[in-house]
């Protein structure tokens, strides 16, 4: 039996310069969740994830993982904040 988290799914990309310049937020980042997958995308100069977690929405079996974009930002007290965003299905066909 598989739980509803093994079903809470998402794609997102990281780029290279970010891992580089702020390790500590990416680290941070990525403590939130469990990476299935990670490959390193050179046309783009990003890492492409995929992965399990909690704010990712559910995805029935047979269907398509969701491409996110994680927004990052930094708090006045300082914690780091992650706003996660789902594009649209026809955006992600269209390539926008």
């Amino acid at each position: 039996m598989t739980s509803e988290y093994t079903k809470r799914l998402g794609k997102f990309n990281v780029s290279l310069d970010l891992i580089e310049q702020c390790p500590e937020v990416v680290k941070s980042v990525l403590s939130h969740m469990i990476v299935l997958k990670a490959e390193t995308l050179y046309h783009t100069h990003t890492i492409e994830y995929v992965a399990m977690c909690d704010e990712f929405d559910v995805v029935p079996e047979g269907y398509v993982v969701p491409y996110y974009e994680i927004e990052i930002y930094e708090t006045a007290d300082k914690r780091i904040n992650i706003k996660h965003i789902v594009f649209p299905k026809e955006e992600i066909e269209n390539g926008v």
